[in-house]
């Protein structure tokens, strides 16, 4: 596969990914994770959002989904490969950040540590599924076109 063709398959995967996460991450958290974090830890609550530290995470964590998981220009990925092991990271990159805030602050509930360890398995394997999709149709526009 040409450079090209593999640099525009990475920017569909990362494009799709970041309007998924960001469209799925925003309902997430304005319908159902504010309040449950207002109601659990209201004494860890900002009075407002970090946007700096919050877009470096998700951009390093999207770069990893789709180096790691999406991989654009693989062929052999199928949907159940990226749906698996997208959750896989999510469920390891939000397990790892809940549950060291379970084992090191002060009244941290283990189950907001297990329920958004679960949502980082439901996000990143939905995001991972979106993002190789956008390549598969990226690879058969340009077939069509060839």
């Amino acid at each position: 596969m040409s450079r090209k063709k593999l640099t525009s398959q990475w920017l569909k995967a990362l494009g799709a990914g970041a309007v998924t996460a960001g469209v799925m991450d925003a309902a997430w958290i304005g319908g159902a994770a504010l309040k449950i974090y207002e109601s659990k830890i209201p004494h860890l609550m900002a009075d407002s959002v970090n946007v700096l530290p919050a877009a470096l995470f998700y951009t390093v964590h999207l770069a990893g989904t789709t180096y790691l998981v999406v991989r654009p220009g693989d062929e052999t990925r199928t949907h159940l490969d990226r749906l698996r092991d997208g959750a896989v990271l999510g469920v390891i990159a939000w397990g790892t950040f809940g549950l060291t805030n379970a084992a090191v602050l002060d009244r941290f509930p283990l189950s907001i540590a297990l329920v958004d360890t679960v949502w980082g398995g439901v996000l990143t394997g939905t995001v991972a599924l979106v993002a190789g999709k956008a390549t598969e149709i990226s690879r058969a526009k340009k077939s069509e076109g060839a």
